[in-house]
């Protein structure tokens, strides 16, 4: 790897570079304002307004993210935190679809988690969305009341049987 910095070099092994995301994504979301102006500020900076390129052998290599990939890193987060925090996954999910563009399995997935714990079937995005994620928003609030749904069909059933 010559010349590389050790940032480069470990940003260039696949196993390494998902494995450190995947840890910060877990640690920063105890701490969603030091996800989004630490680690998703150094990501946008280093891998998606730039690009980082390397030719080994013959093969000329480039690794570079889609903005979207922010918005996924909240959602992650939240992911991490849902079961300790419903106040931090609601923050992370609201960042998650507030400050970055989100691709629309990251709009459904935040539906979801928002919606956990909260009145089945509530359709309307609580903020302003940066992107058309209106969509993928209802998607998952209406995945996440399906068992609710059919629990109350079963027990609406069952008290009608002698």
């Amino acid at each position: 790897m010559g010349s590389d910095s050790a940032e480069e070099a470990i940003l260039k092994l696949d196993f390494l570079r998902n494995a450190i995301f995947t840890r910060c994504t877990t640690v920063f979301a105890s701490v969603p304002g030091a996800l989004a102006e630490d680690f998703l500020a150094w990501l946008k900076a280093t891998l998606i307004d730039k690009s980082l390129s390397w030719k080994s052998g013959n093969t000329q290599f480039s690794l570079h993210l889609p903005e979207s990939v922010l918005s996924s890193m909240c959602i992650r987060s939240a992911l991490a935190v849902q079961g300790v925090s419903a106040k931090r996954r609601d923050q992370l999910v609201e960042m998650a679809l507030t400050r970055y563009a989100p691709d629309p399995g990251a709009s459904e997935l935040g539906g979801l988690l928002y919606s956990t714990g909260r009145t089945p079937l509530d359709l309307t995005l609580p903020w302003k969305a940066k992107g058309n994620v209106q969509e993928g928003w209802q998607v998952g609030v209406v995945k996440n009341a399906i068992d609710p749904i059919i629990q109350a069909v079963l027990l609406e059933r069952s008290e009608e049987k002698p």
